[in-house]
């Protein structure tokens, strides 16, 4: 589905320019939303998926009802089935501060399209098998699988404000209308709209939200930062203060599995009253804007980085050895942090990723000399090491020159 995705991902861009629904291309938060979805299918190229695997299991020891696969009702089960899982995965990714932990990746863009879609925790799959199995005591696990993938793919395409109203399908479906108020921070909007596909699951359950006001988009206290690994574990560490900084065993406890809005002698998700207020026509988003060359520069290497790990690396993870595949990981970590200092204008931001080329081009070596064939086998590998060839030459001379302006400052 890659393809797919990538592809609705850049008409939607052409299309919000020639609407004029956007005036520039967000570089730095595209590439921070996808470099999460890369760091999100890492655990997939280490292990098989952790739902399917234990949805097997249980499918194998406890399959009580037996549901031939070639019945339209054994799909149409698993189609609701799977949805309200995912209603109550998705609630309570919202409403426990333990799987919030995860969840907030996917909530912290204060942009809204397609690539916000992608933008995903690799924690994520470890908090949201346990909603699947029950499914397994009667649905077989290739027909569970397929509803997974659709479900996923559905998903997708309801995060732009490309698509406005669908109609009577709005009372039916989750549409991209339905879905920005749940990602929007209005404080009327907080914890609305969870459904994956139907939407009616929120009519019934009581967390249903019309569109009627100007969205905000992003996490109440925002991250402000283009750093996957920052974005990835900012909550993780805020919690784990909070956790040290709260008193009284219980309270202790209740920092992770009440709400991440609570506080002690609050309600369990927290008095609404404290979610700020948002003015649509007076908020400023987080938009550091790092120099042109700076941006075009972290998308071309963004691209490689996102060949490699989706078109090279995970087609051949099995046939590849656990040491290179660690390390084509570490590699890869390695850039999209590299590329987010980059974009901040850190100012050890050029050391680090000379190093991080000057690593890319001792590994080629490396790989050429050990594995002949592997390393030299097309003209196009040439043009990556001309890439970073002429990085690693501009990064060193700009890093000398950020020293000589600070040993001229010092003087």
């Amino acid at each position: 589905a890659y393809p797919f995705f990538f592809t609705f991902i850049v008409i939607e861009t052409i299309f919000r320019f020639i609407t004029k629904k956007t005036q520039s291309l967000h570089i730095a938060d595209s590439i921070a939303s996808l470099s999460a979805f890369i760091i999100s299918t890492i655990p997939y190229m280490l292990a098989r998926s952790v739902e399917l695997e234990m949805y097997i299991k249980i499918y194998q020891r406890y399959n009580w009802i037996q549901l031939p696969w070639n019945l339209p009702r054994t799909w149409w089960l698993c189609l609701f089935g799977v949805d309200l899982a995912y209603y109550f995965a998705h609630r309570l990714g919202h409403e426990i501060n333990l799987f919030w932990i995860a969840h907030q990746v996917h909530h912290s863009s204060q942009e809204y399209n397609l690539n916000v879609g992608l933008r995903q925790s690799f924690l994520q799959p470890y908090f949201t098998w346990i909603f699947y199995l029950p499914l397994a005591t009667c649905i077989p696990p290739s027909i569970f699988l397929v509803h997974m993938q659709f479900s996923v793919i559905y998903q997708f395409w309801i995060h732009t404000e490309v698509i406005d109203n669908l109609g009577p399908l709005e009372y039916i479906i989750v549409t991209p209308k339905h879905h920005r108020v749940h990602h929007a921070r209005n404080p009327q909007y907080i914890n609305k709209n969870y459904g994956g596909i139907f939407i009616f699951w929120d009519y019934i359950f009581g967390t249903f939200e019309e569109e009627d006001e100007q969205e905000v988009y992003g996490l109440t206290k925002p991250i402000d930062s283009w750093n996957p690994v920052s974005i990835q574990l900012y909550s993780l560490f805020e919690s784990i203060k909070r956790f040290y900084n709260t008193l009284g065993i219980l309270d202790k406890l209740a920092v992770w599995w009440k709400g991440p809005g609570w506080c002690p002698g609050a309600p369990r998700l927290g008095h609404k009253a404290y979610i700020p207020k948002v003015d649509p026509r007076t908020f400023v988003k987080y938009d550091f804007q790092a120099s042109f060359l700076y941006q075009y520069y972290c998308l071309i290497h963004f691209i490689l980085i996102l060949i490699a790990s989706q078109l090279l690396l995970q087609p051949y993870v099995k046939v590849l050895g656990q040491t290179m595949i660690l390390s084509a990981i570490g590699f890869i970590i390695f850039s999209l942090y590299s590329f987010g200092i980059l974009l901040e204008e850190r100012s050890h931001a050029p050391f680090i990723e000379y190093c991080r080329c000057s690593l890319y081009l001792f590994i080629d070596l490396y790989l050429s000399s050990s594995y002949a064939g592997i390393a030299s086998w097309s003209s196009s590998v040439t043009v990556v090491r001309t890439i970073f060839l002429f990085s690693c030459f501009t990064w060193i001379t700009r890093g000398l020159q950020i020293m000589i302006k600070k040993k001229n400052n010092s003087l």
